[in-house]
């Protein structure tokens, strides 16, 4: 059920899991656990700029609405699945990408070469902006991806507005 789901929407939700530790046993079946700044899971929790790490998303925005991005777009290959844990239910939601959109997206430019300058742990690169078996994964974060050419500012302007007439999981 959770690899099916996975497969069509690209993500999974599973209700009432207890703590952290049972969410991990019940995703270990997706592979190992990479760490991020040397520790297996992470607390995020809205800060303002005073108080949040220099050039996150909250050092730029606050307490506002997140812009598009993919997490771990700074590793050289982005993580295929991100876990989140809530302790408690909230009303805020987020915006999840649809699987068959982003593959027509992906279509309509892996042969134009949208090129974008990425800052990367080990250094900087120029890069596409998918990844993943068969490129079937997109990655961008504003923070740290810039568009090169103007087909990569087209891919961006198009992804943008695929994001803006998707649905809000809560």
């Amino acid at each position: 059920m959770m690899f099916e789901s996975l497969k069509e929407h690209g993500f999974y939700i599973i209700d009432n899991v207890k703590s952290l530790s049972d969410a991990l046993n019940l995703t270990e079946a997706l592979g190992r656990i990479l760490p991020l700044n040397g520790k297996d899971t992470q607390i995020l929790q809205p800060k303002n700029k005073l108080s949040s790490n220099f050039k996150s998303l909250s050092y730029f925005y606050g307490f506002d609405s997140f812009p598009l991005h993919t997490d771990t777009t700074f590793w050289s290959i982005p993580a295929q699945y991100i876990i989140f844990f809530l302790k408690e239910k909230v009303d805020t939601g987020t915006v999840l990408s649809n699987k068959n959109q982003t593959a027509l997206i992906i279509k309509k430019y892996v042969n134009k070469s949208p090129i974008f300058f990425r800052k990367q742990i080990g250094g900087n690169v120029y890069s596409f902006p998918w990844f993943g078996i068969n490129d079937t994964s997109i990655m961008f974060d504003p923070c740290y991806m810039q568009p090169i050419n103007k087909v990569a500012k087209d891919f961006v302007k198009e992804l943008q507005d695929m994001f803006i007439n998707s649905e809000i999981v809560k």
